[in-house]
């Protein structure tokens, strides 16, 4: 019994003479470490690198970039459960104690010689560390398993705890720990585990989340199911025990299964298109200098669900062509924002894969007819023209209008040469200041970024329109350091020409006026070019157009075609934004009357007219 006694005492005095020791060496190490204040500073400075994130206009996360998969959050938007949940498994006092917990450090010590001296088990060893400490050993990148590494890991966590608050302690922790399946912090981890947000967990879950710090490449359900359920199941009971939760729920939720998502299930979200990448990059969007590389969250003006629903229409095109090599280069603009809608881009990108002839019967056609209208020419002048068909040309008379529609050619040599002229000018003020000379009939090669550089200012009735791709950029705190605004605009042609050469395009039969002539229902507008094997094609409403570069379609179903473009241009237009359409506001120089259907005349007209403007 005495010898038994002796043990015991001894056993006592060595557990007091090494916490005496701990605390000399502590306070030693302190101010050992306080000197050394640039590995501090660097510490305090370090912000875990974050994936840069890409959303569409209608929220869906459409791209990803990192290195290491992590996304930031902040505290304010960390769960309260979850928080809650780590803190029970992992540091039940750490809103109490300065960065390290004297008792766990007492308990751990006297259950570790229990366990060594007594058990003879090593695998049994526990620890002691705050989450503090851990944040403090992942931010030194530091697995060195030492006495010295130890009480430096505890000098900086008290330091730490002077520096920041215990929100933004927690805040690093749980975005820096990692949580397996390569995923870093917990929004990645839950995206990873159950394939959803925060927002989305249930307890359970966020206990799990919560259970996986110990050793997380050991603990996935995927490949050890029974050993994470019991240490999830024992995080709940530590959230029950601290209150977070009450043991009859803690019960309840032992009882459920983890479900999970398979390591090869998970759908990691694609890069973004390269060509949009191009796009977003070339703009200077914040100082380049300003070392916000990572962690930046960009809100696209693209809309994914337009985008989606144009792509399959797309693919069943191809199977209704039986055409393996279609390709299709399509773009939705905002006509009052510059926005882009949808940009999708197949075969060679940004590349003069168009080529035309500089004519009046090319995709140039609308400007052409700018310049005879320019001429002081109306929309319901009779015009002398040659009419071509397969049999023979003939001279006819036939409206502007009407002329636009048909593959005639104005036969008045001076309306020709003032057109010629105009569209000449044109071409060389509107290709984004190009040093070229263009000559009548020589062949032009284009890619879709000319062709609305071509057509915006008459679709926008003369005004300039910059699109662009990012409506704003936060950072990885949630802060947003850059918001699109627009500049102030000069017009690049008169309203009023660049609105009657857009109305070229509608079906005066359908198109409704109304609040005293000046507004126009956009009836059905649309425009289309066939060169060789390449189809142009265009649809609008008062405020959003449809383009597309089509090629390598069978052009010889040029009538179901165009049907098909139809349906797909005005599926895609109802799937943006309603608040995008509207209808068209007529300018103030225009007055819309109505004429005679049959003769054009505006001053004889019965109930068989069509709206017309002047």
């Amino acid at each position: 019994m005495k010898l038994f006694l002796r043990f015991i005492t001894a056993l006592f005095s060595l557990f007091i003479l090494a916490a005496v020791s701990f605390f000399v060496a502590l306070i030693f190490m302190y101010f050992y470490y306080t000197k050394d204040s640039i590995a501090f500073e660097n510490i305090l400075k370090s912000q875990p690198t974050s994936a840069n994130r890409f959303f569409s206009e209608d929220g869906v996360l459409i791209a990803e970039e990192y290195d290491v998969h992590r996304i930031y959050i902040t505290d304010k938007n960390v769960p309260e459960y979850l928080k809650l949940a780590f803190i029970s498994a992992e540091d039940k006092s750490f809103y109490d104690h300065p960065g390290f917990d004297f008792k766990s450090i007492i308990r751990a010590t006297s259950q570790n010689i229990y366990n060594y001296m007594f058990v003879r088990d090593n695998s049994r060893l526990i620890g002691a560390s705050t989450i503090t400490q851990q944040l403090i050993k992942n931010l030194l990148n530091d697995n060195e398993r030492t006495f010295a590494r130890k009480l430096k890991e505890i000098i900086y966590a008290i330091k730490l705890e002077r520096s920041l608050s215990k929100e933004k302690i927690l805040e690093l922790y749980l975005n820096e720990i990692y949580l397996g399946r390569g995923a870093f912090g917990v929004v990645a981890a839950s995206e990873k585990y159950f394939g959803k947000t925060l927002n989305e967990l249930d307890i359970e879950e966020m206990a799990l989340l919560a259970a996986l710090p110990k050793a997380p490449s050991n603990y996935d359900p995927q490949e050890n199911y029974e050993a994470i359920k019991e240490r999830r199941d024992w995080v709940l009971d530590r959230m029950a025990e601290n209150g977070v939760i009450t043991k009859l729920v803690a019960q309840v939720m032992q009882g459920s299964k983890i479900n999970y998502i398979d390591k090869d299930l998970y759908n990691k979200p694609n890069l973004l298109d390269r060509s949009i990448a191009d796009k977003v990059q070339s703009n200077l969007y914040f100082d380049a200098n300003a070392g916000r590389n990572y962690g930046l969250t960009y809100f696209l003006t693209i809309n994914q669900n337009a985008t989606d629903y144009i792509s399959d229409q797309i693919n069943k095109l191809e199977e209704i062509q039986n055409q393996g090599d279609l390709r299709a280069n399509i773009r939705i603009i905002s006509l009052i924002s510059g926005r882009t809608l949808v940009d999708i881009q197949e075969g060679q990108k940004n590349t003069k894969n168009y080529k035309i002839n500089i004519n009046e019967r090319s995709i140039l056609r609308p400007i052409y007819f700018g310049g005879i209208i320019g001429s002081g020419i109306d929309l319901n002048k009779k015009l002398l023209s040659t009419k071509s068909d397969t049999a023979d040309t003939y001279p006819s008379l036939i409206t502007v209008r009407k002329l636009f529609g048909s593959n005639a050619a104005v036969v008045d040599k001076n309306l020709k040469g003032n057109a010629e002229v105009y569209l000449l000018e044109y071409l060389q003020d509107k290709m984004q200041g190009a040093k070229v000379n263009y000559s009548w009939d020589e062949k032009i090669e284009l890619n879709l970024d000319d062709v609305l550089t071509l057509y915006i200012p008459i679709l926008t009735d003369g005004l300039p329109l910059d699109t662009y791709y990012v409506d704003k950029i936060d950072d990885m705190n949630g802060n947003q350091i850059y918001l699109h605004k627009d500049d102030d605009k000069v017009k690049l042609l008169e309203s009023e020409l660049a609105f009657k050469v857009k109305s070229l395009f509608c079906d005066m039969g359908e198109i409704e006026i109304y609040k005293n002539n000046k507004y126009a229902e956009p009836g059905n507008c649309f425009y289309y070019q066939k060169n060789e094997d390449k189809l142009f094609y265009l649809k609008f409403t008062g405020n959003v157009a449809f383009f597309a570069i089509i090629s390598g379609v069978n052009l010889q179903k040029e009538d179901h075609l165009i049907t098909i473009m139809n349906d797909i241009a005005s599926g895609s237009l109802d799937l943006v934004d309603n608040m995008h359409l509207s209808d068209f506001l007529i300018p103030d120089d225009i007055n819309a009357q109505q004429i005679n259907k049959k003769t054009g005349s505006r001053y004889n007209y019965t109930e068989n007219y069509v709206w017309e403007f002047f």
